[in-house]
């Protein structure tokens, strides 16, 4: 298995390791965040929902091309909705919601960068596993 291959077990488990601990600590992250509970449930779900289709196209042993872009596009979107509400929190959220969640966009949007460049490598790698 190439280190490419990895890429999609890392997206998902990511996900899914975020959306845990947010839902797990909504009202606490909250607090910290100073943001509404109703925001993180938001994101925790987002995380958790995104994380089960990348984590499932990584145990697949066939991925088409369409199910990568369809994750890359997934990745960019999510980057511009934590864009958007940071925009929209900008005033009212803690610098640690803010970082989090600018971080959160930066790293997705990184994961989209690598699964855009391997898109190809990415759905034949997984068909001969």
């Amino acid at each position: 298995m190439k280190w490419m291959d990895k890429i999609l077990w890392i997206d998902g488990l990511a996900a899914l390791f975020v959306g845990s601990v947010l839902i797990s600590f909504h009202s606490f992250i909250g607090e910290i965040y100073s943001m509404p509970e109703k925001v993180v449930i938001f994101l925790a779900s987002a995380n958790l929902l995104y994380g089960l289709y990348s984590s499932s196209l990584a145990m697949s042993r066939k991925v088409s091309l369409r199910k990568i872009q369809g994750l890359v596009f997934g990745n960019c979107l999510w980057a511009l909705i934590c864009l958007l509400l940071v925009y929209r929190f900008m005033d009212s959220a803690s610098w640690i919601g803010i970082v989090f969640i600018l971080s959160e966009a930066l790293f997705v949007t990184l994961l989209a960068g690598v699964e855009w460049r391997c898109r190809f490598d990415l759905s034949e790698a997984q068909a001969t596993v």
